[in-house]
């Protein structure tokens, strides 16, 4: 759209004064003191501006749809024996499709047949190929480098890796920062202030009897280099490559006001369980109480849950042992303690935690103290025994929480665990404060103590995956989840989202946060600063249209480019 279409436009939706309006006073003027040449001259170099600035937002636009999009658009499925190709939206979890060498991988999936390695720099930023077999997990936004695949789908398109960051990064697209807003406003005043100055300097002569043409031109050449395009333009292009650099991680953050936030985290609360832990868990002991073994005990539980999505509940459930066929009339979950559940012949069985069970008037046995993680069971409030349960920690948690305190953010762990098991994972950690034993409201209100202490600007964060998780996430100034084995409701609820659960992600996304404020406030330092110098040159009649020309372009690229800077795959 030319400038005059979008002051047509601007206009008719309330939007007068803006950088349009600028230009064509500029050029109205020129054309009025017969400065044909400079009128052209303004429009043409103000048109290559505006097709710089379409340029480095379509490369940036461009960049964002790299991570998302791939030439292939179609999956081939089995069906009846046969390979046939569909859309990816038709393609329901169960199903099995392939994957040909060069292909990008439209659905998640597991390995059933064949070997290969996996480009999957577009999530993770990992450079080097990543090695699958059969059984290993896969993601859609990945590229299949060389074998053919047969693979089992996890997930519907609608809910995979690739499409959930599509349209994360969508919304993240409306959500300013900040820094943005006040750009915002300060254009809105900034473009009256600067025709009222200009104003000052054309009639201001006519009480020194001094108006002519030249009154008119320095005016001109005022409105012109007053043009804001450079702050404008660069800003919410910075914010977007910082967003588009952090996908490349496979890091979500829904939107620029988030990013910002990243630089002014001064502490971080940490869940345990599949965060800094790898919620792989494993049984490592059973006890039962007297007349009970322990196939009875590990099928009831089992069966009990085999219904949750738990990490705790999924050990339990593959153990291995045949899950018995048990009907439930009556099932509830309750996020942070356990599960009650009545079958339909009436029994009741209880399986959670210890609190849990005494709130229900469950007598346990003494129990020594353990430093894993214990699940009990009863049976019509009957105590029937316990399981043991280990998790080990992730590689990568304790370099992320040694460099988010040398960045001088405080770190603490929340967790649901018995005391004695967070205590262990908090020392090893190096986390000198930790809470145990909570429930999700617990969380919720330990967060709300420390952002009601907070310093001014300070910005708190919580990381979780759990369903138990959501309340904390939505608290915290800045709820973090782990997106790749995290609940829907927890994604859904975070203001970022680590697709790939590595906590190293993490503290690589804060790096780019402060880079793209620093990168972002050097735009406005140096756009600012430079038109305030241009203007006291103008002001004295010191500076030619052309001149004021090539100094707006001019200062509209370089802020441009600085910011496109984010872009490279060098940065970070």
């Amino acid at each position: 759209m030319s400038t005059f279409g979008k002051f047509i436009s601007n206009m008719k939706r309330g939007r007068l004064f803006d950088e349009n309006f600028l230009m064509i006073l500029a050029t109205t003027g020129a054309l009025t003191l017969k400065e044909f040449a400079e009128a052209t001259t303004v429009m043409a170099l103000y048109s290559l501006g505006e097709f710089l600035e379409a340029r480095a937002l379509e490369r940036s636009k461009l960049f964002v749809q790299h991570l998302l999009s791939g030439k292939t658009q179609r999956v081939q499925i089995e069906r009846d024996g046969q390979w046939v190709e569909v859309r990816p939206q038709e393609v329901k979890v169960g199903d099995t499709f392939r994957v040909s060498p060069g292909e990008k991988i439209l659905l998640d999936g597991v390995v059933l047949k064949g070997t290969s390695h996996l480009d999957t720099s577009n999530l993770t930023g990992e450079s080097l190929p990543l090695f699958r077999k059969p059984g290993d997990e896969i993601w859609s936004g990945t590229v299949n480098l060389e074998g053919n695949l047969i693979l089992q789908a996890t997930r519907d398109y609608e809910h995979s890796t690739i499409n959930t960051i599509t349209q994360l990064l969508k919304n993240a697209l409306q959500n300013k920062a900040p820094t943005e807003r006040f750009i915002t406003r300060f254009a809105r005043y900034y473009t009256p202030m600067v025709i009222t100055f200009a104003g000052s300097l054309l009639f201001a002569p006519l009480l020194t009897g001094n108006f002519g043409p030249a009154s008119i031109y320095r005016a001109l050449t005022v409105l012109m280099i007053s043009c804001p395009c450079a702050l404008v333009i660069s800003i919410p292009l910075g914010f977007l490559a910082g967003i588009g650099k952090s996908a490349r991680l496979g890091v979500l953050v829904k939107g620029s006001a988030h990013l910002e936030a990243l630089t002014h985290l001064g502490k971080i609360f940490f869940d345990k369980t599949g965060t800094l832990t790898q919620g792989n868990f494993r049984i490592k002991a059973v006890k039962v109480s007297d007349g009970t073994s322990q196939d009875h005990l590990l099928k009831l539980a089992s069966a009990v849950a085999s219904y949750s999505q738990h990490p705790l509940a999924r050990a339990i459930s593959s153990t291995g042992k045949e899950i018995p066929e048990i009907q439930f009339n009556h099932y509830r979950e309750i996020p942070g303690a356990g599960i009650i559940a009545t079958t339909s012949n009436g029994v009741e069985i209880i399986l959670g935690n210890e609190k849990f069970l005494k709130e229900l008037g469950v007598p346990l046995d003494s129990q020594k103290t353990h430093a894993s993680t214990t699940v009990h069971l009863a049976q019509n409030r009957e105590y029937l025994g316990y399981i043991l349960l280990e998790d080990t920690i992730k590689d990568d948690a304790l370099q992320t929480i040694v460099l988010l305190k040398k960045k001088g953010i405080q770190t603490y762990l929340l967790s649901g665990d018995k005391k004695e098991h967070v205590a262990k994972v908090a020392r090893e950690m190096g986390i000198e404060t930790f809470f145990a034993e909570l429930l999700p409201q617990e969380k919720v209100e330990i967060l709300k103590k420390f952002l009601h202490e907070k310093r001014p600007q300070e910005k708190i964060a919580f990381v979780g995956d759990g369903m138990n998780d959501a309340p904390a996430l939505a608290t915290a100034d800045l709820g973090i989840a782990m997106g790749k084995r995290g609940i829907d409701v927890a994604i859904e609820t975070a203001d970022i989202v680590l697709m790939t659960d590595e906590l190293s992600t993490l503290s690589r996304t804060i790096e780019i946060a402060h880079k793209t404020m620093r990168i972002i406030w050097q735009n406005i330092g140096f756009s600012i600063g430079t038109k305030v110098l241009f203007l006291g040159f103008a002001t004295l009649g010191m500076v030619s249209l052309w001149e004021a020309v090539f100094a707006d372009v001019g200062i509209m690229s370089l802020a441009i480019l600085n910011s496109l800077r984010l872009m490279r795959r060098d940065q970070l």
